[in-house]
């Protein structure tokens, strides 16, 4: 409770989190399948409200080529031939545009979460919504996959809303961080990190260290069930 957050275009935000703080609430609350008992939630100054999502698990359809599983969301009353172009767009934008007729077992874990990704794109969303996406690839794969993502938030001005662990990755590139839980942080839970860090660094500065101290903290402290020292 008590949570605002503006998640502008062109913007990655971050949510992080002990198990149990509500990081996964709040995505079903963006993509509206949780309703709020008190507040509001607007996506689109225009009224366009789509929002694209892509989960942990890729989960593609191994029977679907690519290009298939990726226009998947849309509707089916959009003819064919368009939904394929959709398609192929969002596959370009996610760097898999030679990919369209491939099927899921022909593709390395990193090319699947990028299919998950521009499956997330094909309907042109203004914001995307993202669970833990590191989670399942390794160190090298994560990373070609930060950089897609720095690219969507850079060239495409998407907006982005991620659940993650993943403070080494995401504490140079995210522009707000969402810190659930009671600790160092409990009091001022979104953290401007161009305000905080200032100018970024692929490489740990001591402010980075220190902010990252504080979230591990807060983390820590809500798991064990404290409070911090000057809320006591």
């Amino acid at each position: 409770s008590g949570i605002n957050l503006e998640v502008r275009d062109g913007q990655l935000t971050c949510i992080v989190g002990a198990s149990g703080s509500g990081k996964s609430s709040i995505l079903k609350l963006a993509l509206g399948v949780l309703q709020l008992e008190s507040g509001a939630i607007s996506i689109g100054s225009d009224g366009a409200q789509r929002v694209g999502v892509a989960f942990q698990d890729a989960d593609l359809m191994p029977w679907r080529r690519v290009i298939d599983n990726v226009r998947a969301p849309l509707n089916a009353n959009i003819p064919i031939a368009v939904q394929r172009a959709m398609a192929h767009q969002a596959l370009t934008v996610a760097s898999l545009r030679n990919c369209d007729h491939l099927f899921p077992d022909e593709l390395s874990g990193g090319m699947r979460a990028r299919v998950a990704v521009a499956r997330g794109l094909v309907n042109d969303p203004r914001l995307l919504v993202l669970d833990e996406p590191f989670a399942a690839v390794d160190a090298a794969l994560a990373e070609d996959l930060n950089d897609l993502l720095v690219r969507l938030v850079v060239l495409q001005h998407l907006g982005i809303l991620m659940v993650t662990q993943d403070l080494d990755r995401t504490l140079p590139r995210a522009d707000l961080i969402l810190v659930l839980g009671h600790g160092p942080l409990g009091s001022n839970p979104v953290v401007d990190l161009n305000q905080t860090l200032g100018k970024r660094s692929e490489r740990p500065t001591e402010k980075v260290l220190d902010l990252r101290g504080k979230i591990i903290e807060t983390m820590r402290q809500s798991v064990q069930g404290e409070r911090p020292e000057h809320a006591r």
